[in-house]
């Protein structure tokens, strides 16, 4: 069994994940880079591109 997968535009998943960890400093590499994919679904590309480095870099706050 690999990693556990994390939902970045999940708020409470989030938030429970820096509730368990408490990190001091965290290192988001996380993104949609499959240029086709991201042009044919912008709000997908957009959610974790945007909206989910938002909810990591808003964890590290709550």
């Amino acid at each position: 069994m690999g990693r556990p997968k994390l939902d970045l535009t999940n708020h409470a998943s989030i938030s429970k994940v820096f509730e368990i960890f408490t990190p001091n400093a965290v290192v988001n590499t996380a993104a949609l880079t499959a240029v086709d994919k991201a042009e044919n679904d912008v709000a997908a590309a957009r959610a974790l591109n945007t909206s989910g480095t938002g909810e990591v870099a808003g964890g590290m706050y709550n």
